[in-house]
């Protein structure tokens, strides 16, 4: 049917407090920050100049003074502006625009548990990406690789990259794990599965690396996206405490004792999993690191 009643509870869980939501997720200072430095440099595929990312309007829900002079962006995330600040209520995080409808002027009343936004499963650029991601795995850093992650780039503005950037796979690796994936999937709820099938929890530069993205002020409103500049500035990371094994969610002790067979996963017996190939090392330079 054309005219179903499809939705989910996205904006409820993700919205601001400010509009009854329940503010349960808020992205971290890195995120924000790997938008804001870079600039576009050419026109979007509709003709707008940008003089920001254009995925950190569709992405998060901040205040930009920039989206005054851009065509089709609104300096607004609900009905009226609720405050020009990129805080939110419990997490003193940012708020989360995609899959939501706070872009859309639609918080005309509290939420509900339902949204008219479409969840999408599997986007083309993602196909471009994991692409030039597997080409660089194979070949190293080649043309064919660069011009897949540069159709991407293409539809935000943003400059293309040269191959000459990237002296050998590792370097390339870092570019499409820490700067495209992020800025074109932020808050698409893939991130945890990237990081996980790329072993960066069994590296302990990665690991540093991944704790120092979740780095944030917490308690701190006025330094709202704002990134630390140390361990020591920065609210308790949420990976500081993770446990080998513990990527994974565990089985419900009730299925384990209901069935004898059933052994649960690696978060039940703390086993590590770590990979069978060599993670790619950190590559300095590159991104907000």
């Amino acid at each position: 049917s054309k005219s179903p009643t499809q939705g989910h509870a996205l904006d409820m869980v993700y919205g601001n407090a400010d509009v009854s939501a329940w503010n349960d997720l808020a992205a971290t200072p890195w995120l924000y920050q790997l938008f804001k430095s870079e600039k576009p440099t050419k026109k979007l595929p509709t003709g707008v100049t940008a003089t920001i990312d254009p995925r950190l309007y569709w992405t998060l829900a901040t205040y930009e003074p920039d989206y005054d002079n851009m065509e089709g962006f609104e300096n607004v995330y609900y009905t009226t502006p609720i405050t020009k600040t990129v805080t939110t209520g419990a997490h003193k995080g940012i708020s989360v625009a995609k899959n939501t409808a706070g872009r859309l002027g639609l918080y005309s009343k509290v939420l509900e548990l339902k949204c008219g936004v479409n969840l999408r499963l599997m986007r083309y650029s993602d196909v471009l990406l994991r692409a030039a991601e597997c080409e660089n795995e194979i070949n190293g850093p080649t043309q064919q690789a660069i011009d897949w992650i540069n159709q991407v780039r293409t539809r935000a503005g943003m400059k293309d990259l040269q191959l000459s950037d990237f002296p050998n796979a590792d370097a390339l690796f870092e570019q499409i794990a820490n700067v495209e994936r992020p800025k074109e999937f932020g808050c698409e709820h893939g991130r945890l599965q990237d990081l996980k099938r790329w072993g960066f929890f069994y590296d302990s530069d990665r690991l540093a690396q991944i704790r120092k993205h979740s780095w944030t002020y917490w308690d701190d409103e006025s330094k709202v996206g704002i990134m630390p500049t140390s361990e020591a500035d920065a609210s308790d990371s949420p990976l500081s405490n993770w446990t080998s094994g513990h990527e994974y969610l565990p089985m419900y002790q009730v299925d384990l004792n209901a069935n004898y067979n059933l052994t649960g996963t690696s978060a039940n017996s703390g086993t590590a999993n770590t990979p069978n190939f060599t993670v790619h090392p950190v590559v300095k330079g590159i991104g907000i690191q």
